[in-house]
């Protein structure tokens, strides 16, 4: 009788073959999930630089409006977008918006907000982040519209 329990003893656990299966098929697991996370964050990369963009523009419009003075958008060297006031004939520095690190933005123009509401002339923003692009464009009527890119 010992000897049979001896055997039940030593088929019990793990091989180190299955152990290393196991560990094999966790990483496969492990690496798709790790790419498909990569995809989403850049994704969510880009859609936090369009709404701060955005943001920055309806700041733009609004303050134009709550000031009673024209607010002009643009880019700066560091690739931030400022807010400039017009004061007494010239433009004087109102705000920077920074945008998070990473992001490229371009103007095919830079877009003045007048008191009234409007926006002249008509402008769009074309933001990047790696190989995601968006194009938001701005109407006469301050309306936002984004486009995503090829």
């Amino acid at each position: 009788m010992p000897e049979q329990n001896d055997k039940k003893h030593l088929r019990s656990g793990l091989t180190v073959v299955e152990l290393m299966i196991v560990l094999i098929l966790l990483g496969v697991v492990f690496c798709s999930g790790m790419l498909g996370l990569r995809a989403y964050h850049r994704r969510a990369e880009i859609t936090n630089a369009v709404r701060c963009v955005t943001a920055a523009m309806q700041t733009a419009r609004y303050r134009a409006i709550g000031l009673n003075r024209r607010i002009k958008l643009s880019c700066s060297d560091q690739g931030n977008l400022e807010l400039d006031m017009r004061k007494n004939g010239r433009w004087v520095f109102l705000e920077r918006v920074k945008l998070p690190t990473g992001t490229r933005t371009r103007l095919n123009a830079e877009p003045v907000f007048h008191p009234e509401g409007h926006v002249v002339p008509l402008c769009s923003v074309f933001v990047q982040v790696e190989h995601y692009r968006r194009r938001i464009s701005i109407s006469m009527a301050g309306r936002i519209q984004v486009i995503p890119l090829p």
